[in-house]
């Protein structure tokens, strides 16, 4: 399949952002309320772990819940395609990857259970398996992302050595 211009807006498949979100307040609410109720000294230490639980509630909805990202593929004057990361948050657009096509080496399924740590990580969902994008840009960087199986075979076939 020969390279053309190509736009990919995942919506997020899991429901596990929402999950932990909810076990975090639910959670929070527990250790807020057994001191009170059951008379245990060193409260405050029961309400810095629910503080704790609500920064990472706040964290995960922030990230996973209230941003959603667009990958491109977009040719370039030279004749060439750059993949581009939009990331949407509210009416805001930012983008917070451009690189040219011409530097990745190499687009892998990430496989359940064996996590690598990614250096960039724009995938649309927490805990989902997505692809991870290795480029060379100086210096090699490894790019969490998940496209639909359009982009990511298009992807790979932009890495097909030229014959």
């Amino acid at each position: 399949m020969p390279m053309r211009e190509y736009t990919c807006a995942p919506k997020s498949r899991s429901r596990r952002a929402y999950f932990y979100v909810l076990g975090c307040v639910l959670l929070s609410a527990i250790l807020w309320t057994v001191p009170i109720v059951l008379d245990l000294p060193y409260a405050l230490v029961w309400h810095f772990g629910v503080f704790a639980l609500l920064t990472a509630a706040l964290l995960i909805t922030v990230r996973y819940l209230l941003r959603r990202y667009v990958y491109r593929l977009s040719a370039t004057e030279d004749g060439g395609f750059d993949f581009v990361v939009t990331e949407i948050s509210g009416k805001q657009a930012l983008c917070v990857c451009r690189i040219s096509t011409d530097a990745f080496r190499a687009i892998i399924r990430e496989e359940k259970g064996k996590r690598t740590r990614p250096t960039y990580d724009w995938s649309t969902d927490l805990g989902a398996s997505a692809y991870l994008l290795t480029m060379m840009d100086g210096e090699e960087i490894t790019v969490r992302f998940s496209p639909d199986r359009e982009m990511a075979a298009m992807i790979a076939y932009s890495l097909r050595p030229l014959l």
